[in-house]
């Protein structure tokens, strides 16, 4: 599903609302429902740009995340998907 979306958003200029795929898991029969996920202003004050944030919040940042790379990005970039998984019975 992030490849489709990245696939759309590359294509078209946008991402689709969302995604719904049919799967077969161990002869069962499920939908998954995507929703694509894109960066709101409020996720900029820790996700955006480093040169733009306090720096007593990027301290914090570093101490509770020393490996975090989720950082660098601008209002509604995609960032994900989330997934509903539906059974079909």
């Amino acid at each position: 599903a992030l490849a489709y979306f990245e696939t759309q958003l590359k294509e078209s200029g946008s991402l689709p609302e969302n995604y719904v795929q049919k799967v077969s898991e161990n002869g069962e029969q499920f939908l998954y429902f995507y929703k694509p996920m894109q960066m709101a202003a409020v996720c900029l004050s820790c996700h955006g740009d480093p040169a733009t944030m306090d720096e007593n919040l990027l301290a914090t940042l570093d101490q509770h995340y020393p490996n975090d790379m989720a950082r660098g990005y601008s209002e509604g970039d995609f960032r994900g998907a989330i997934r509903v998984k539906i059974p079909l019975k």
